[in-house]
């Protein structure tokens, strides 16, 4: 997985935990998260059992498209970077430095005020006008 998919994934993974937990109205200490995947327990005398994905898992894959490595990466780096702790994905715990690294994007995504074209646009007038006030005080002096 390349680096701009991955660091996508986390903002969504961490951003999906904060707003659980905001919505729970819990402290984050006290809200675990299960992203466990499917799998096949097996039984030496007795029949197999099905596990399947765990409950965040499922409501996350209802918002963001991740295979089951990318998972498995994304929260291997969560955990290196003080994301959020979780010795297996069953319970995953969003840490300090997770919620605000969180905060931070929904922050960013609230305070993109301008479009792109419209942001061009500016642009384009603010040099067209201290093009013509700088021409303007070349003729005065030339004069």
């Amino acid at each position: 997985m390349n680096l701009q998919k991955r660091d996508k994934l986390v903002k969504r993974i961490l951003c999906y935990m904060k707003a659980q937990i905001d919505k729970a109205g819990i402290p984050l200490h006290c809200m675990s998260f299960d992203f466990s995947m499917s799998k096949i327990k097996r039984y030496f005398n007795a029949p197999d059992e099905v596990l399947s994905d765990g409950d965040d898992l499922i409501e996350f894959r209802k918002q963001c498209k991740i295979t089951n490595e990318e998972l498995d990466e994304v929260m291997k780096y969560c955990n290196s970077m003080g994301y959020a702790n979780s010795i297996n994905l069953e319970r995953v715990e969003l840490k300090e430095e997770g919620r605000v690294l969180a905060l931070s994007i929904e922050q960013a995504k609230l305070h993109k005020k301008f479009p792109d074209w419209l942001k061009q646009i500016i642009v384009g007038v603010i040099i067209f006008i201290l093009g013509n006030v700088s021409m303007f005080f070349i003729m005065k002096g030339l004069k």
